[in-house]
């Protein structure tokens, strides 16, 4: 760096109780890890959370490469409009703490960039005339007015699929070279040596006997959960369909609204820690993304298709675009979205084809190494500097 040129300093922040179990944490977490790796000043900026004690470095068994800072909020349990006065509070803290930092670094020679996630950059819009702002965004869901302004004056954008930056290009007009396509990505280090473990299995009531159709993840109907649970219906009583994750109230409303179906489990969550050994451990990997819904359809790259690929098992995948931007005929078996009887047949034809399932899932082994959190994190720091004004 020359002398006269100014380090930057990032602000992550996101309206959001960091750590968390859900997998927005995971991605935040690593993402700030790996800016601070390659030597950028990071500073984490979330909410105060009322349940998690662990630092987000022990959680998450991360570097402490950056730093996090809590700011304080309005959240008292069953207190009326609870989630306006908590969102409320915590933008205004947001803008007061941006100004300050701003003060800070302008006395410290830096050049201050705030990086945030969510419509928390619906509120930063104004203070974007005076510091770079770049926004990272999975979807665009409400206040899409707004989210028009927004895009149009923050200094950057992240996008996690070709998808959204199309829509972005085509129907917002913005500028392609704004525009930063960074997948989700996978630790790789987590899923070196795991070996498969059947007995993991009969800790879960669950025969090591049979033959194991995994999927992990929220099951939000969007992700096409629905389509495998019917689809196990259509299966041979030696596969046994595992769901890993959701929260305790889409577990117990996703068991009752399947109760009929025989050869399913729904385990809710694990330790992310397991998640690894669980994969593993399973004979095929199901992403049954629905193509009803917009963002499954064209905008989701789920971190646990990378997941998935790293795991070394034959995955099934619903023939949607967002993940054939990054599948192929190669790397996994593709059946029609939200067709149960189309899942129930691929994975049959998965099970009862070892030789080809290991070769492509192999393929996937190999090709999930272009997604990682050190080249995803290397891509948006250097898209950083290509867009700041020195």
């Amino acid at each position: 760096m020359r002398g006269s040129e100014k380090k930057i300093k990032v602000l992550y922040i996101v309206n959001a109780s960091i750590p968390n179990e859900r997998a927005n944490g995971v991605q935040i977490a690593n993402t700030c890890a790996g800016m601070g790796a390659q030597g950028v000043g990071v500073t984490l900026v979330s909410r105060k959370s009322r349940e998690q004690s662990a630092s987000v470095f022990s959680y998450y068994k991360i570097p402490q490469t950056f730093t996090h800072v809590e700011l304080p909020t309005f959240d008292i349990p069953n207190f009326p409009f609870r989630y306006f006065f908590r969102n409320a509070f915590f933008l205004l803290s947001v803008q007061v703490y941006v100004l300050v930092a701003l003060v800070h670094a302008f006395f410290t020679r830096q050049k201050l960039v705030v990086y945030v996630r969510g419509e928390t950059v619906l509120s930063l819009v104004p203070l974007s005339y005076i510091v770079s702002v770049f926004f990272e965004t999975h979807q665009i869901r409400n206040y899409e007015r707004l989210y028009r302004i927004a895009l149009e004056r923050v200094t950057g954008i992240v996008v996690i699929t070709e998808g959204l930056q199309k829509k972005f290009i085509e129907e917002y007009h913005i500028q392609s070279k704004k525009i930063l396509v960074a997948r989700d990505s996978v630790d790789l280090e987590k899923f070196k040596n795991v070996a498969s473990d059947r007995n993991i299995w009969t800790m879960h009531a669950i025969s090591n006997q049979k033959k194991i159709v995994l999927y992990s993840g929220t099951l939000a109907p969007e992700k096409g959960v629905d389509t495998l649970r019917n689809a196990a219906a259509h299966l041979s009583s030696d596969i046994h369909v595992v769901f890993l994750g959701g929260t305790e109230l889409q577990v117990a409303e996703f068991t009752a609204r399947h109760a009929s179906v025989q050869n399913v489990s729904v385990l809710g969550r694990v330790d992310y820690t397991m998640v690894p050994k669980y994969l593993a451990s399973a004979d095929a990997l199901v992403l049954p993304d629905s193509s009803q819904y917009t963002y499954s359809n064209l905008y989701t790259s789920p971190m646990k298709l990378f997941e998935y690929m790293a795991s070394g098992r034959p995955i099934i995948a619903s023939s949607v675009p967002s993940l054939r931007e990054v599948l192929t005929e190669e790397t996994a078996f593709f059946f029609e979205a939200d067709n149960a009887a189309s899942l129930a047949e691929t994975i049959q034809n998965v099970l009862q084809n070892p030789a080809q399932s290991a070769e492509k899932a192999k393929k996937a082994e190999q090709t999930v190494a272009a997604f990682t959190w050190e080249k995803r994190t290397e891509a948006i720091v250097t898209h950083i500097h290509s867009c700041v004004r020195p």
